[in-house]
């Protein structure tokens, strides 16, 4: 099973047993911010770091199956229709990474899915049935599911809540996809970097006095890792620029209950999972201050997942071996 992050690329062989995961490697993954080059030379890159991987994580066995978590709409036929995080802006164009990956494993049966749907059906399989899912990490996404389907639209393209534009002030902030505004832009925690570099630049002995100066050499060293260890000491300087994202994390959470009914929200992500309980309340608070109130807990509705990176490999290795799941994406 493999899964592709805008982050980390890893790998890793499914027990279909035990659903576990065993020999698991992992590597930065190719983008268009790490890598140099036409984005068909970065998907290139990214295809041959994924073969790498796998043949480690396989140790010279043949694979009858492998699964693809991806960052990003597939559809029915395994093309993935945009994948900013990992792309860019040019990451709008659509490309057959199931094709692909036949030529890297042929002969095997190849399953490629979006990230979310797959860590969703982690969730199914432990007895939840209507949810949402969201990753808060690269980018933001998310994955509602009820009675234990995901709701994806017939084209793949449902689960982009992180493509919703929020600001609409024209100097918003850019997303990875090139748009000005989006959720994704400013809430996930490249697009926390992104704000935060920016009240830096504009509120310079903040930054100076701020915790996250103490830890940053300067504005364009700020990254998500300085953030969350800024935010879980108390840093009202990064705790004050990061509730904006925060306000627009929350309402579109808010949005998503008022309009499917679900009640129960599941934070994956390493970004999410690094802010901790603090960061949770207050995008508790958010999605209250969202909507109108029908006796709501939302310290309960609002909760995190099971806190690792293996979320995709196991959803992937779920939908692979068990028949009860259909393929989807």
């Amino acid at each position: 099973m493999a899964e592709i992050g805008g982050t980390n690329l890893r790998t890793a062989r499914f027990d279909p047993v035990t659903k576990t995961l065993s020999e698991r490697r992992h590597a930065p993954s190719p983008s268009y911010l790490s890598t140099v080059g036409r984005p068909d030379e970065v998907l290139d890159q990214l295809l041959r770091t994924l073969a790498t991987l796998g043949a480690e994580s396989l140790r010279g066995h043949q694979a009858d199956v492998v699964g693809v978590a991806y960052p990003g709409p597939v559809d029915r036929h395994g093309d993935v229709l945009a994948t900013p995080t990992v792309l860019g802006a040019i990451g709008t164009s659509r490309f057959p990474l199931r094709e692909e990956c036949t030529r890297l494993w042929p002969g095997a049966r190849i399953l490629v899915m979006n990230d979310l749907t797959a860590t969703g059906y982690r969730y199914t399989q432990r007895g939840m049935k209507d949810f949402c899912v969201l990753t808060i990490g690269s980018g933001v996404g998310h994955k509602v599911f009820v009675e234990g389907h995901p709701l994806l639209g017939p084209r793949g393209r449902g689960g982009e809540i992180g493509h919703l534009r929020v600001d609409l002030d024209p100097d918003a902030v850019t997303c990875d996809c090139g748009e000005l505004g989006h959720l994704g832009g400013i809430a996930s925690g490249r697009g926390s970097e992104r704000v935060l570099r920016r009240l830096a630049g504009r509120d310079p002995g903040g930054f100076a006095a701020s915790r996250l100066g103490a830890i940053s050499r300067d504005a364009s060293s700020i990254d998500g890792r300085a953030i969350a260890a800024a935010f879980t000491q108390g840093d009202p300087w990064v705790r004050s620029g990061i509730e904006a994202g925060v306000s627009h994390l929350g309402h579109a959470i808010a949005a998503i209950h008022v309009d499917v009914g679900v009640e129960r929200f599941l934070l994956v992500g390493g970004f999410a999972f690094a802010m901790g309980g603090a960061y949770l309340r207050m995008i508790a608070r958010a999605a209250e201050a969202s909507c109108w109130r029908l006796g709501q807990d939302w310290d309960e509705m609002i909760g995190f997942g099971i806190p690792d990176d293996d979320q995709g490999m196991i959803g992937a290795g779920i939908v692979a071996f068990d028949p009860g799941v259909p393929e989807l994406r």
